[in-house]
């Protein structure tokens, strides 16, 4: 993978060697399991409203409504989302939220998420020895160490970040794009032909327990990113337990380094409606109880009007599965599925033996045909799985593809 994004290494996989493991200190499950909060004498910033201690010791800050000016999240409080709260109104009203350090945010149920509009900002800028966490009520009433036992998927709703970024699916006539995020307030719309666009930082950040049941079988992403562009940062990240997809593309050029995705329940990296991103060092690590998982990578392009493929670049992943099976979902590693392309090296997919195939691509003509003709690569990668191919009737077959067709891949 040749671009100006990417470090240059030589290994596979997300993490080379112990002495230069970027998730050590940060991640929670590698060293940042304790969150500690800092003493403050400032109190509730203007903006906030300061209710109950949530855990009977932090001084706790209410969040709510819509942002529309300039906001910082000082250190030393808890802040709490009550309902769906917005940073800015769609490109008008535009306001940066700053979050400190080491600051806790929580929700207390799918009512409660975070939205920043298009053309608003979040800087949300952590250290390694003091990330920002978002997290659920349950997790943080208990303190935010002692009460981590208490913390499970689907507790609040997640984050959700919109842009002005290209997408499949905005109006192919020159007429303005304005797509609502489905399950969120209305008026959460992204899209637009601005693939540059800037929606701020997220840096050693932490998104926990997140993914709220909005219907039967359809719960929030831990982060949504619609049409988020490239100006934007995102490094060092985590989503932790999260009832839907860890993080989701729809659109957009955001790119993304140093991702941690730990036990999520559906699929952990999710894109489509033309997504043009990179990313580089990805740990997707199911959870270890062999708990609710799905896909470690699933990429699509989702159809819409536009003809552009999504055709990420994506370099040092790991995936690890587990043994969860059922009648309508298993723990897998990568599927790619129509109108999407992707350039892929220094990949390692493993798992128990129970684990789900570790590749497979749609039979939809699209990738079939992205087989072919150079626009889906893998390169420099490891399969070592029980399952490592799932190949239908007709398709091309992938054990043939990787093993001789893509250049120095190996298959354990």
């Amino acid at each position: 993978v040749v671009d100006g994004f990417f470090d240059t290494n030589n290994f596979v996989g997300a993490v080379g060697t112990s002495a230069d493991d970027w998730r050590q200190g940060w991640a929670f499950g590698f060293g940042g399991g304790e969150v500690g909060v800092v003493t403050s004498v400032s109190g509730c910033p203007a903006g906030t409203t300061t209710i109950a201690m949530v855990d009977g010791v932090t001084n706790t800050c209410q969040v709510s409504g819509r942002i529309t000016s300039n906001l910082t999240l000082t250190e030393g409080n808890h802040y709490a989302l009550s309902g769906a709260v917005f940073v800015g109104d769609d490109n008008a009203d535009s306001a940066t939220l700053n979050v400190e350090p080491g600051v806790v945010v929580y929700g207390s149920s799918g009512n409660d998420y975070l939205v920043v509009s298009r053309g608003s900002k979040i800087e949300a800028n952590g250290t390694a020895a003091a990330p920002i966490t978002f997290t659920s009520k349950q997790h943080v009433s208990d303190g935010v160490i002692d009460g981590l036992v208490n913390g499970e998927a689907g507790q609040w709703g997640g984050l959700v970040i919109l842009g002005n970024g290209n997408s499949t699916k905005c109006p192919q006539d020159s007429s303005d794009c304005s797509l609502q995020v489905e399950g969120v307030q209305e008026g959460a719309v992204f899209g637009g032909t601005d693939d540059t666009d800037n929606s701020g930082t997220l840096r050693y950040v932490r998104v926990m327990h997140g993914g709220f049941e909005i219907a039967p079988d359809n719960e929030s992403n831990g982060i949504t990113f619609g049409a988020v562009g490239s100006g934007t940062t995102v490094e060092y990240l985590q989503v932790h337990k999260n009832a839907d997809d860890g993080v989701e593309f729809f659109g957009g050029a955001v790119n993304a380094k140093y991702l941690v995705l730990t036990g999520i329940q559906d699929d952990s990296v999710d894109w489509d409606n033309g997504f043009k991103g990179n990313m580089q060092f990805v740990l997707v690590k199911h959870a270890a109880d062999n708990s609710d998982a799905n896909r470690g990578i699933e990429g699509d392009g989702d159809g819409g009007d536009g003809l552009d493929f999504s055709l990420p670049k994506l370099a040092n992943i790991t995936i690890v599965g587990n043994d969860f099976n059922t009648d309508e979902t298993d723990s897998e590693g990568v599927l790619l599925r129509d109108q999407t392309g992707a350039y892929i090296t220094n990949m390692l997919i493993t798992g128990t033996s129970g684990m789900g195939e570790c590749l497979e691509m749609d039979t939809d003509e699209t990738v079939q045909g992205n087989l072919s003709d150079a626009d889906i690569i893998i390169t420099n990668s490891v399969i070592a799985c029980a399952e490592a191919f799932k190949t239908p009737d007709g398709a091309v077959d992938l054990e043939s593809w990787f093993t001789t067709s893509q250049s120095g891949n190996q298959l354990i």
